[in-house]
């Protein structure tokens, strides 16, 4: 075939249009020639082949296309391949083509050629280095700035206010659709806002003069379907395009055809997923009172879609936002699309924003950073005027009120830590000149008549006591259970250990509850009849992967095991078990990492946890006082991180542990003296350039400095691991006696917890739950789910004494089930109500 000679001087200078309309005319009247010639003169080159292309990896791949890397005239490109099985899906491409042949815009991809003739059709754009906004976000974990933010969200409002100004809807906004230009900011650089472009118009459709979509695909009759019902099958779900998180009301209920303002409220589901760091209403659960007992409470699709429409469920805005920015969202959100904004209204709004509102905003955060008296341990009695009463209390035994320095107050107590005492003491340990914990422990139970405590209950086993014997047995009482949620996490980094007997004397399933083989000496003291059962309980919150926390939920057991047998004392114990995890997950961490080198991971994973571990012991002489009685046992807690350990002592929650942040004084003081440099980032002080906010863990060694920030360089002694200077893992360890039938429960959980519920909160939905530690700890971790937490949440409520003495519905320290507010609000009582406790007649209301 040869090429016509007319046909070059009508191509010279096509636009697209009239180039497509061209090559199409030439295509069906066999011309391939002819049609190659009309793409390469065309204002974009639209007859460009593969060997050009020169095409490698896959980058993507969907139901309606494949990108691949390639290269062309020198630079990087992505080359979307078009899948053509019927005409519509070449009119859609065709379409695509020509809808990004209009659009010049810095916010959005350019179109740097193309190939339109069979069999292959391809679209060449940009290559975007650093991936789109949703690979930024919810894989590499990068949460914007407000600055960043704002500025990102400016850049793509200005480009649809371009792509509506040419006359076209996009119909698909979301983080996917978004190309990062730029690599993205160092960790620390919050000013810095990379490039965004706007991508894949392949649902975009050409606007008509109402402002309504039409084309393709795009318009219908919207009184009709109303007339005549919607249509069903294959044709109605051919008509739902876009994607549902991101779909306005008009859409999922059809009422209208896609409009500008569809493409608004898009906007602003996107533009809260970047604040957030949270997939649309992957954060949200179902309005159900019987929620704690179910295991899925996410909303299915329609479910989603229903509640969207009928129930104005809106994805959930970031807990601490400047009011500016939540106004504006609600606005854009507006169930009536004649509500919503404009672009042109946005990014007046984000202007005056980014100019006025955000400076002075961040401005009072900082300042509550700074105010020391906002950083609380809540230990408050659930009930309100108990609350009222200790608040004005000047016995020093009370608990700390909501207003004072997050301490811990009696009658828990600080154990001094002194690693080099430790080590002495150990050392008289292992020459024979001093007892351990066990043989302390040990000698106790063999100079009392028999064993005074019982063996303990295994989990969920009811207790059948009466109230003669509950004085004795409760103090050997452990009744624990757990429950944990992955949340809107991509991954769970919780672990926990249970364990009824350290020794492993009780344990039916001990691997599951990370209780592995004894070894000689620790089997040979189980044996021994006067050894007592010490129960343990743990929480494990991972970082940056779970590998740390697995490691430290399989040899937990073991290496506090060791510990209890070469040290004097529990508090020395539990600081050894700390410190010996540490050291060998750092040598478990160095063979992982020369193994898995080879993996983009490998050589850069830093995983590190928190920890919280509960240990109840025998009491021990203290020095120069009396003996303790017969049977009394101590509590004692070690915690490294952020989780938190609560004690219930008489209906009141005490703070059994601190969390181990930046927003402690005397910890920022303590990394500033090893050189650390500790900074306000993205809402919290942090560490260095990972960002770090913890300051007690076990891993992130590059943190810790024993190999290069790059995973490389020399490691440093393992005994520095253990030096508790710096970011560390030495544990701050309390303790306190328990007293029998008035300690009720023991709550551990991580931070997931936490963040969203305060410890009386936490302490009266145990006691309004059924007396069962799964259940407990199940209502502890949905309601907190409800209540909007971002991360994996994990609790484990711990029975101190026999549930039967805990239904009461009203005892002498007043009603047992007083407020507990729940995020459905189904057990709340009206203020105006509270008054009918006190003078219902108690016997016989017992409801």
């Amino acid at each position: 075939m040869t090429v016509a000679a007319t046909a070059q001087p009508a191509a010279a200078g096509f636009s697209v249009p009239d180039a497509l309309l061209a090559m199409a005319t030439a295509v069906r009247s066999g011309e391939m020639m002819q049609a190659k010639a009309i793409g390469e003169q065309c204002k974009v080159p639209l007859s460009l082949t593969a060997a050009e292309l020169a095409m490698s990896g896959k980058l993507s791949e969907g139901a309606e296309s494949t990108v691949f890397r390639g290269t062309w005239r020198g630079q990087a490109v992505a080359v979307k391949k078009a899948r053509i099985s019927a005409s519509v899906d070449l009119d859609r491409f065709k379409g695509e083509l020509a809808i990004l042949a209009r659009l010049q815009h810095p916010a959005v991809v350019p179109l740097l050629g193309a190939r339109c003739l069979p069999p292959d059709y391809m679209l060449v754009l940009p290559l975007a280095e650093a991936g789109t906004l949703r690979h930024a976000l919810h894989e590499r974990g990068w949460r914007p700035s407000w600055t960043q933010l704002l500025g990102l969200a400016r850049q793509v409002a200005a480009g649809m206010q371009h792509v509506h100004g040419a006359g076209v809807l996009h119909r698909d906004i979301k983080p996917a659709n978004l190309l990062l230009m730029d690599p993205l900011p160092a960790a620390g650089d919050g000013e810095a806002v990379p490039r965004v472009q706007i991508a894949d118009f392949g649902l975009a459709v050409q606007l008509q003069e109402d402002g309504v979509s039409g084309g393709a695909g795009g318009g219908y009759d919207a009184q009709s379907i109303r007339n005549t019902g919607k249509p069903t099958g294959g044709f109605y779900r051919r008509q739902m395009v876009g994607t549902l998180e991101y779909m306005g009301p008009e859409l999922l209920l059809r009422t209208a055809p896609p409009s500008r303002a569809s493409d608004v409220y898009a906007w602003a589901v996107l533009v809260n997923e970047m604040a957030t760091g949270t997939i649309p209403f992957s954060d949200c659960t179902k309005d159900n009172p019987e929620v704690h007992t179910v295991l899925e409470m996410g909303y299915g699709r329609q479910e989603l879609a229903a509640a969207v429409c009928a129930e104005g469920l809106r994805p959930l805005l970031p807990r601490s936002c400047p009011p500016g920015f939540s106004a504006l969202m609600n606005a854009c959100w507006a169930k009536e699309p004649t509500l919503r904004p404009s672009f042109s209204q946005i990014l007046e709004a984000l202007d005056k924003l980014a100019a006025e509102e955000l400076p002075s905003w961040l401005g009072s955060q900082r300042r509550k950073s700074t105010d020391t008296s906002t950083v609380v341990v809540e230990a408050m009695a659930v009930d309100d005027d108990d609350y009222a009463a200790a608040s004005t209390s000047t016995d020093p035994t009370a608990p700390c009120s909501a207003l004072g320095l997050q301490q811990l107050l009696p009658p828990f107590a600080v154990c001094p830590v002194d690693l080099t005492a430790d080590a002495a003491a150990a050392a008289a340990v292992a020459a024979s000149s001093a007892s351990s914990c066990v043989a302390c422990w040990e000698q106790a139970g063999a100079s009392c008549s028999g064993r005074d405590h019982p063996p303990m209950q295994p989990p969920l086993r009811q207790h059948a006591v009466d109230a003669v014997a509950h004085a004795s047995s409760a103090q050997a009482d452990f009744n624990a259970g757990m429950f944990e949620a992955i949340g809107p996490r991509d991954t769970m980094e919780d672990r926990t250990v249970i364990l009824q007997d350290l020794w492993g004397r009780d344990n039916a399933h001990p691997q599951q509850h990370g209780q592995g083989p004894l070894s000689p000496t620790a089997a040979a003291r189980s044996a021994s009849p006067n050894v007592p059962y010490v129960p343990v309980a743990a929480v494990f919150d991972g970082h940056r992967g779970s590998e740390a926390a697995d490691f430290c939920r399989a040899r937990l057991a073991a290496t506090l095991r060791a510990a209890v047998l070469s040290c004097a004392s529990p508090a020395a114990a539990l600081r050894k078990a700390f410190i010996q995890l540490e050291q060998e997950y750092f040598t478990h961490w160095q063979h992982q990492r020369q193994v898995h080198a080879h993996l983009l991971r490998g050589a850069h994973a830093f995983p590190g946890s928190t920890a919280v571990v509960a240990m109840v012991v025998p009491a021990e002489p203290a020095p120069g006082q009396a003996p303790p009685a017969p049977g009394a046992r101590h509590l004692y807690v070690a915690n490294a991180g952020d989780c938190r350990a609560v004690l219930v002592r008489s209906r009141r929650p005490l703070a059994a542990s601190r969390d181990h942040t930046g927003l402690l004084e005397d910890e920022r003081e303590r990394l500033a003296a090893a050189g650390l440099h500790v900074t306000w980032q993205h809402g919290g002080w942090r560490i260095g350039s990972t960002g770090l906010q913890v300051t007690r863990c076990i891993g992130d060694f590059d943190v810790k400095g024993v190999v290069g920030p790059d995973g490389h360089g020399k490691a440093g002694a393992e005994a520095a691991l253990g030096s508790g200077v710096g970011v560390t893992a030495v544990p701050e360890v309390t303790c306190v006696e328990l007293q029998p039938g008035a300690d009720h429960f023991l709550v551990l959980a991580s931070d997931g917890l936490w963040d969203v519920m305060s410890v009386q909160e936490a302490a009266g939905l145990v006691y309004d739950t059924v007396k069962d530690p799964v259940m407990a700890a199940k209502r502890l971790v949905c309601e907190a789910l409800m209540r909007g937490s971002a991360d994996n949440v994990t609790a484990a409520v711990v029975f101190l004494t026999p549930v039967d003495t805990l239904e009461c519905v009203f005892g002498v320290e007043g009603e047992t089930f007083a407020v507990t507010g729940t995020a459905y609000g189904s057990r709340v009582r009206m203020e105006k109500d509270r008054h009918l406790a006190a003078t219902a007649d108690e016997i016989q209301d017992t409801y």
